[in-house]
């Protein structure tokens, strides 16, 4: 991903991180709201501080993984357990690779989007 490209995700993370504030403070007891801020605090980390970017992408990578799974596990007995294989297949193998080595793997869809730095080599 280019550099104007990480800093227009990381700021409208970060614009759209703060819009949950409101949500947050008028209902703090439900976790779900806390969970999709700090969710989308770690994509602006990963955009905006190179630093953090290898720790925030595997936190990123395991959150898709996790959610992923869980409704994986969650439509075994609804008609749906044929779309949740697709899409596990899909989005949490890949979120998975991402949270054990930090980078995008290539043999994934969208690959060409997120590892756009390493095409041009």
């Amino acid at each position: 991903m280019s550099f104007t490209a990480r800093w227009i995700l990381g700021i409208a993370s970060l614009f759209f991180a703060s819009m949950f504030i409101p949500t947050i403070l008028d209902n703090p007891s439900n976790p779900l709201f806390w969970l999709v801020a700090i969710f989308i605090v770690l994509i602006a980390i990963a955009c905006l501080i190179p630093r953090l970017r290898n720790i925030s992408l595997r936190l990123i990578g395991g959150t898709i993984f996790g959610s992923y799974a869980v409704s994986f596990i969650a439509s075994f007995p609804t008609d749906n357990l044929f779309k949740a294989i697709v899409v596990f297949i899909i989005w949490a193998l890949p979120g998975l690779y991402l949270a054990i080595y930090g980078t995008y793997p290539d043999w994934a869809i969208y690959s060409q989007v997120f590892n756009a730095n390493k095409s041009k080599k």
